[in-house]
């Protein structure tokens, strides 16, 4: 986790970088290597790194970013926002979250693959092992990003639908503050 952190604050510092040029020159090619070095820090991770994988990052960005923008916990709205979304929304989640299931399967076969050699002693089943765990890991890892982003794309489509299902007025275009603080208190009453 510290190598991520370290890699986060240099990848972030680059981005700052560029954005000071941008504004100082005001060249527009400062702005876009400022994206593109945003897109950097946010493969290494969203936010500052705080959990032991990039995987829990992920996360971790997902809950915080539901709870700072919107001021509502994600854990308490997703159960709602399951209900409120279209069964198509269902269906990409429920593909997504199977092929990260999939890759977990695939990882214990490689754990069994590595006992395997070290009951037998079988050198070939510890090389597949390994492999077979690296696999499943990388792969594990872009699915759950892709289930963070989907999850993610839910509550900023469904949200409104949430809140008038609980009879907060939410009028069309930007949503004030006030009305999803409104709403995580109608949440905490429930809970």
């Amino acid at each position: 986790m510290r190598r991520r952190r370290a890699r986060r604050e240099r990848a972030d510092a680059e981005v700052v970088a560029h954005l000071r040029n941008h504004e100082r020159d005001g060249d527009e090619a400062e702005l876009a290597a400022a994206r593109a070095a945003e897109a950097r820090r946010d493969r290494i991770a969203p936010l500052p790194p705080a959990r032991p994988t990039r995987m829990g990052d992920r996360m971790h960005a997902l809950e915080h970013r539901v709870g700072a923008y919107y001021a509502v916990p994600f854990t308490a709205v997703w159960p709602r926002l399951w209900l409120a979304a279209t069964e198509a929304d269902r269906g990409e989640i429920r593909t997504a979250a199977g092929a990260f299931e999939a890759s977990t399967r695939l990882c214990g076969w490689g754990l069994l693959y590595a006992a395997l050699a070290c009951a037998t002693g079988w050198w070939p089943a510890l090389v597949a092992g390994a492999v077979v765990v690296l696999a499943a890991w990388w792969l594990g890892r872009e699915r759950l990003f892709a289930l963070a982003d989907l999850a993610d794309a839910v509550v900023d489509l469904r949200l409104r639908s949430v809140a008038r299902a609980v009879g907060i007025a939410v009028p069309p275009g930007p949503v004030a503050p006030a009305t999803w603080r409104e709403l995580d208190l109608v949440l905490r009453r429930r809970r």
